[in-house]
């Protein structure tokens, strides 16, 4: 399953736009890493990146770049989970992905691509 998502950042913050989310605004926030793997794919600071996740591997890996996230553990608030840490591929960074992956993805895949 592929789903491009655009990612724009205000007052010095990340956040996911999907206007369909039933949450709130404040959970679309990319923190705990995913901030930081954000701003290291946008290259240009334009604070503004389009991204395609995937749970499947890139078939054109010389026209994109990609990030692979590999699922470490499941965090729990109370008795339901509501986020789990990745290892990102090749990188010295880990990154937390709240429930709004769940969302996404209908689970915590075990390994995202993030196709860009």
């Amino acid at each position: 399953m592929d789903k491009t998502l655009k990612f724009i950042k205000l007052a010095n913050k990340w956040f996911v736009h999907l206007p369909e989310f039933p949450g709130q605004p404040d959970d679309l926030e990319m923190v705990l890493g995913a901030d930081t793997l954000c701003d290291m794919i946008d290259t240009h600071n334009m604070g503004i990146i389009t991204v395609t996740i995937s749970t499947e591997p890139n078939e054109n890996k010389f026209t994109t770049k990609e990030y692979i996230l590999d699922f470490m553990f499941a965090t729990t608030l109370g008795d339901e989970q509501d986020g789990a840490y990745y290892q990102v591929h090749g990188l010295d960074l880990q990154v937390w992905l709240c429930n709004v992956t769940k969302y996404v993805f209908n689970e915590f895949p075990k390994t995202i691509y993030i196709k860009y």
